[in-house]
């Protein structure tokens, strides 16, 4: 198999949140970036940042891969991971998950299979694909440039592809693909 590296994407406007959601902190003083990083640092070959936007001071040499212009929302941050370099395949992450571990990566990476171009997660609890925690081969991008031509950009579409490994994540990790998108989802995270 392909080298795997990590990326956090980081591309979204955060208009919901009203501030960019990878600089939030998180406990012991860091941003949900840095806690992902380190997370993902552990378990894959490298890691880069898809996307724009400040970096905290600690990351400020990590490598930014911006997101195709072209192609709207985190769709375009994969797409722009996958054409960056076609001999490795990629585990994604959202920086609006902060509830990911080191378990979880592994999980996902365990679930490669032969011949897939992907590794979606499916959240029985919420009955959702989630493929912003999701590993991708670089093989993966004819799929995406298969689902522009038609104009859709909802990386949940990846799912419906044949080649694509759609993965029933364990009760005991489903917490790991939670995001925090606004204010008060955030004040809910605050408080457990």
């Amino acid at each position: 198999m392909k080298p795997v590296y990590g990326a956090v994407l980081i591309g979204g406007k955060s208009s919901r949140m009203g501030r960019p959601k990878h600089l939030l902190a998180a406990p012991g003083g860091r941003t949900w970036l840095e806690r992902s990083y380190r997370i993902l640092a552990d378990c894959v070959d490298h890691v880069v940042v898809s996307g724009s936007g400040v970096l905290p001071k600690s990351l400020e040499g990590l490598q930014i891969i911006a997101d195709l212009p072209h192609i709207p929302g985190p769709l375009g941050g994969i797409a722009a991971l996958l054409n960056s370099n076609r001999a490795v395949s990629w585990l994604v992450v959202a920086c609006d998950m902060p509830y990911i571990t080191e378990e979880a990566i592994k999980w996902v990476l365990a679930q490669r299979r032969t011949g897939s171009k992907a590794v979606i997660p499916r959240n029985a609890a919420t009955e959702m694909d989630e493929p912003l925690f999701a590993w991708y081969d670089s093989s993966c991008r004819s799929l995406i440039d298969e689902m522009i031509a038609e104009g859709e950009y909802r990386p949940r579409c990846i799912s419906s592809f044949d080649k694509v490994h759609r993965a029933a994540i364990p009760e005991s990790l489903q917490v790991c693909w939670q995001n925090v998108n606004d204010p008060t989802s955030l004040k809910r995270l605050e408080l457990d």
